[in-house]
């Protein structure tokens, strides 16, 4: 067993070397299509990973793998407000929204809509 470990550990370094010749892991979560629109944020630099609410209400939006609240700044842009499925932003080109998924808009029950009712 610790010859076993040994070898492990041995070998990570070279596997570590590695690491970075490897292509960014596709999210299976995000819906197909999305490519253009996400390689806009891309080039922008930021992109909107998560929206969270605590228990008290206060929103916090994951940007970049940074946990951000409302006021904080990443890359020279302030965040501004915090939606359901979006984040507005003030920075030095103006102001911009961050969707989580862009072709898609976030409904709550007794909005617009069938209602769930058919004839």
């Amino acid at each position: 067993m610790q010859r076993l470990l040994f070898g492990l550990c041995a070998a990570l370094p070279m596997f570590a070397a590695h690491a970075g010749d490897l292509a960014p892991l596709r999210d299976p979560t995000r819906p197909p299509g999305l490519a253009q629109q996400a390689a806009g944020s891309a080039e922008q630099g930021l992109r909107l990973d998560a929206i969270k609410r605590g228990r008290a209400g206060k929103a916090l939006a994951v940007i970049n793998g940074t946990r951000l609240y409302v006021g904080d700044e990443i890359q020279g842009w302030r965040l501004m407000a915090v939606g359901d499925s979006a984040v507005r932003l003030q920075g030095p080109e103006g102001r911009q929204t961050l969707r989580l998924t862009p072709a898609v808009e976030a409904t709550r029950p007794g909005q617009a809509g069938s209602g769930g009712k058919s004839k």
